[in-house]
């Protein structure tokens, strides 16, 4: 606990030019990684609702996997049906995205001890590297929620079905008029417990895995070192946050107070109705989306900060 207090509280602390940089760079770097995989993310969450509450075997199947869910899009709604909630969520990676990997090391720093030397590279213990990611994670999530119930609930729009908003100002507008402000902090705990889970087990992984490629198999800092880390980080990150990706769709797009009395009462239902295996509904489209997103932004960071003159993570 006083890690985490330690890792809260060092957010506050004044930070250089350098950690402004970083979530710069951090932001643009996932800006362009969520634009490249937006219709990864559209069948996902269109997998991740098909069935919902409903036992295996007793519902008509729409989305049959991956590759037929994109065929079908494409074939009722085009391709403009893959960029679905591509606003909001350019919105998000610039600001929520920004502020998890941005901050990582700022957070990292204040978790030194006196007989640490530095917060770089295998020296530094892996669970103090999930701490600050896990904090970094889960304040950005809080700011930003209102940018994710909006993506999640315009990805989910079937064609056919009348549209909640009209664009995303609209969507704002509309939430804020019907449920009050803190109605777009709708989800906000399934959200900031996958953000959470995603940043201690994204960035740490990468980070760990990229420095013992470096510094024990004697790979060389570069596209290959990056390349493979980025990989491993994607599936840790997809297996862990799977559960909690699920529940946060489903919760975000029921209908307000009908489906689901409570979080809890979504995790519970879930697991009654369809078991353990029903969290890992659209664990492939979310590692296809999570993988790929974590090497684009990871191969783009780590070289733009290699043109910005600072330290690669």
């Amino acid at each position: 606990w006083i890690l985490f207090e330690s890792a809260f509280f060092a957010l506050f602390v004044p930070m250089s030019s350098s950690d402004l940089e970083k979530i710069m760079l951090s932001g643009l770097a996932c800006q362009v990684a969520g634009f490249l995989t937006n219709w990864i993310d559209v069948i996902k969450v269109r997998l991740q609702l098909q069935g919902e509450l409903q036992a295996a075997g007793s519902h008509q199947i729409k989305y049959r996997g991956f590759a037929r869910g994109v065929a079908t899009i494409l074939q009722e709604e085009g391709a403009r049906g893959l960029l679905r909630g591509v606003t909001p969520s350019l919105m998000r990676e610039g600001t929520y995205s920004a502020l998890r990997i941005g901050l990582y090391d700022h957070v990292k720093e204040a978790l030194l001890s006196k007989k640490e030397h530095s917060s770089y590279g295998l020296e530094f213990p892996l669970w103090k590297k999930i701490v600050a990611g896990g904090t970094t994670g889960a304040i950005g999530s809080v700011l930003v929620n209102p940018t994710d119930l909006i993506k999640v609930q315009m990805q989910a729009e079937l064609p056919g079905q009348p549209r909640r908003y009209k664009h995303t100002l609209d969507a704002f507008r509309q939430i804020s008029k019907q449920h009050g402000v803190l109605g777009l902090w709708r989800g906000s705990i399934p959200t900031v417990m996958r953000a959470a889970i995603v940043t201690a087990s994204q960035i740490p992984s990468y980070d760990h895995c990229k420095h013992f490629l470096i510094q024990r198999v004697g790979m060389a800092e570069g596209t290959a070192s990056h390349l493979v880390a980025s990989m491993f980080a994607g599936v840790v990150m997809a297996t862990t946050t799977s559960p909690v990706d699920l529940v946060k769709s489903r919760y975000m797009t029921a209908k307000h107070g009908e489906t689901y009395s409570s979080v809890w009462n979504c995790f519970a239902r879930t697991y009654q109705v369809e078991g353990i295996m029903g969290f890992y509904k659209g664990w492939f489209p979310n590692w296809m989306r999570l993988g790929p997103h974590t090497i684009i932004s990871f191969m783009l960071l780590e070289q733009f900060r290699a043109w910005w003159g600072i330290r690669p993570v």
